[in-house]
C-alpha cells in the first residue's frame, strides 16, 4: 500500500487567489535524456502515440519514488507551486504516478496517479480545484494534460515520479511528457476575475 507523509490541505483553489504570471522553476520534455533527474529505474523510449517524440517511462516498479529532480525548486510565493504535464496510460490501472518531495527520497506527496484503487483517497476528494478525475490520470492509450496548483508542505520540493509496484504489475506502460512547474504568482481579486472573464472568450486549448 502506498503511504503518504503527513497529508495537510495541498490544494489550492487557483480562484481564490487568482494568477497574473507564473517564473518557470523546471521545466523537461525528455528529449535530451535524463540529466535532470536522479538515477533510477527511469528510461526514455519512443513516443507510443508514434512519430520521434520522446518520452519518459520506468523498465521497473517501484514505491516512495523512483526518480526525483536533482534541482530543489523554492516557491517565492508562500509555497505555491503549479504543475503541469502529459501523461499516457495503457490502462486506467497502468501505475503512473507524479508528486513532489523533500529528499531523494524523503518525506512526500503524491499529487496524482493512475491507480484508481489507491488508498490514498482523501488527496483526490479534498481537490477543491477541480473534479474528482484530476488527480486521477486516466489510462486510454492517448495523451491527455493536465495542470495542478498546490501549496507544497516543503519549501523547496523536488519533484518525483514512477510506476507504482501495487498497480498493474506492469512496467513499461504509464508515459510522462512536457513536465512544467512554476512558481504561481497570485494577483488582486478584481485584476484576476477580469483577467479570467478575457480568457473565458477567448476559450481554452490543451497543449495536445
Amino acid at each position: 500500500m502506498k503511504v503518504l507523509n503527513r497529508i495537510l490541505a495541498t490544494v489550492v483553489l487557483v480562484g481564490t487567489t487568482g494568477i497574473s504570471s507564473a517564473a518557470t522553476l523546471f521545466s523537461d520534455d525528455f528529449e535530451s535524456g535524463l540529466g535532470q533527474w536522479t538515477a533510477g529505474n527511469g528510461q526514455i523510449v519512443a513516443d507510443p502515440a508514434g512519430g520521434t517524440n520522446q518520452v519518459l517511462n520506468f523498465s521497473s516498479l517501484n514505491s516512495a519514488g523512483d526518480i526525483f529532480s536533482t534541482s530543489s525548486m523554492y516557491s517565492s510565493n508562500s509555497n505555491l507551486f503549479t504543475l503541469s504535464f502529459d501523461y499516457y496510460g495503457t490502462s486506467n490501472n497502468s501505475g503512473g504516478f507524479i508528486g513532489y518531495s523533500q529528499g531523494t527520497p524523503g518525506s512526500h506527496v503524491w499529487l496524482a496517479g493512475s491507480d484508481t484503487n489507491y488508498s490514498g483517497t482523501w488527496l483526490w476528494s479534498q481537490n477543491a480545484a477541480g473534479p474528482l478525475t484530476d488527480r486521477i490520470l486516466i489510462g486510454d492509450n492517448n495523451w491527455h494534460s493536465y495542470q495542478l496548483t498546490f501549496a507544497g508542505l516543503f519549501n523547496p520540493i523536488r519533484l518525483m515520479l514512477e510506476d507504482f509496484v501495487g498497480s498493474d504489475n506492469t512496467a513499461g506502460n504509464a508515459y510522462f511528457d512536457n513536465i512544467v512547474l512554476t512558481n504561481a504568482v497570485p494577483v488582486p481579486a478584481a485584476v484576476w476575475l477580469f483577467g479570467t472573464a478575457l480568457i473565458g472568450l477567448a476559450g481554452f486549448s490543451r497543449r495536445r
